[in-house]
């Protein structure tokens, strides 16, 4: 046992050869040219197979003997259907198809923010399509000027900063002259606890300072009513320099990165995650105010500096909601650089993509 050579090609040709080879063309019926990318389904009760055709139009395919369907569909050509196709042992098939072109017709539209504001610099496409992508001009109007008769998916991505502007996807038949207006919809995190408004600014002073002081400190405070996030209820936080921590004082994230990450921290809000300093001229403090059941609690960053550039001065805050549970970051004067974050990381546990915030807006709620 387990000793002696196997002859693998002898083997194979003892195998039964029963398997039948179909190889063809698809062309373009109009023109002649040959067809790429065409997918040619092959089906009956038993089997389901798919291959394309090659740059030359050309395709192969290997199959028992049987009775088989043959379904060839491509971008900009009608769909062809061979049906009751009798693959006998021993007679291989050619079988060469043209397919019909369908007309072209223009796409065009206005994509609108969260605000219904025109967008510019957003990307509309067709995935799966040869359609080459456009950009919303400023007034976030768009043109596909050839898109074939089908059916589609129209995708609409805004450019960065995101802000709260989410990813459109929606149906799209086109058999004619086509108008396709879209406002995107805020942008929401990947288990949908949380989403991003843009909200009108009801700036918070601070009242109660926290003794933060330097690029390097952490504080760790008691909340003033039971703060839920991400399912964990919380009743103290760590606050550092642009962050509020609700698992652990650290110290160290200064070098900020895009969220989400599997790196700490996690368990953050981060309403301007950057290399802050706190100096004489600066301060963080804390304020509630509202009564029990409504009220509102902020964590103020007064006027701290950029690390990498004194001279920059940001003052902004995080503001947590006893009644409806929304985070709301609001920005008094951000001369923000570009490479800041700001977001919601939830714990390690389930971590999704954050809820989408950014600086440089004087009002920003996640909810």
């Amino acid at each position: 046992m387990g000793r002696g050579k196997l002859d693998i090609l002898a083997s194979v040709d003892k195998a039964p050869h029963t398997a039948v080879t179909v190889t063809g063309k698809v062309t373009d019926k109009a023109t002649g040219a040959a067809l790429p990318n065409v997918t040619v389904k092959v089906t009956n009760d038993t089997r389901n197979r798919s291959v394309t055709t090659g740059s030359d139009g050309s395709c192969r395919v290997s199959l028992p003997p049987d009775t088989y369907s043959f379904s060839l569909s491509a971008y900009g050509s009608t769909t062809d259907t061979l049906s009751g196709v009798e693959l006998t042992t021993g007679q291989p098939l050619t079988q060469n198809v043209a397919l019909t072109p369908v007309t072209t017709h223009s796409v065009s539209g206005t994509v609108l923010d969260v605000t219904g504001k025109p967008l510019a610099k957003a990307t509309v496409s067709l995935p799966g399509t040869p359609v080459d992508a456009v950009t919303t001009a400023a007034d976030g109007t768009y043109t596909l000027p050839k898109v074939a008769e089908g059916a589609y998916t129209l995708r609409v991505s805004p450019a960065a900063p995101l802000i709260c502007n989410g990813t459109y996807s929606g149906d799209l038949k086109v058999d004619g002259a086509e108008t396709a207006d879209v406002k995107l919809p805020n942008r929401t995190d990947a288990g949908g606890t949380y989403s991003c408004a843009p909200v009108a600014s009801s700036w918070i002073k601070g009242a109660t300072n926290t003794g933060l002081t330097t690029d390097e400190d952490a504080r760790t405070i008691s909340l003033p009513f039971p703060v839920k996030y991400y399912g964990v209820t919380y009743t103290s936080a760590s606050v550092t320099t642009g962050l509020v921590n609700f698992l652990q004082p650290r110290l160290g994230d200064y070098a900020n990165t895009a969220l989400p990450t599997a790196a700490k921290p996690n368990g953050v809000v981060a309403a301007f995650w950057d290399d802050l300093v706190l100096d004489k001229k600066s301060s963080v403090q804390t304020a509630v105010s509202g009564k029990t059941g409504t009220r509102t609690f902020a964590v103020v960053w007064n006027n701290a500096s950029i690390a990498a550039d004194s001279s920059v001065r940001i003052t902004f805050e995080a503001v947590f909601d006893e009644a409806t549970g929304a985070i709301t970051l609001q920005y008094k004067t951000a001369s923000a650089p570009a490479h800041c974050s700001a977001a919601a990381q939830r714990p390690p546990a389930s971590r999704t993509r954050p809820a989408p915030t950014a600086s440089a807006t004087p009002s920003t709620r996640a909810s």
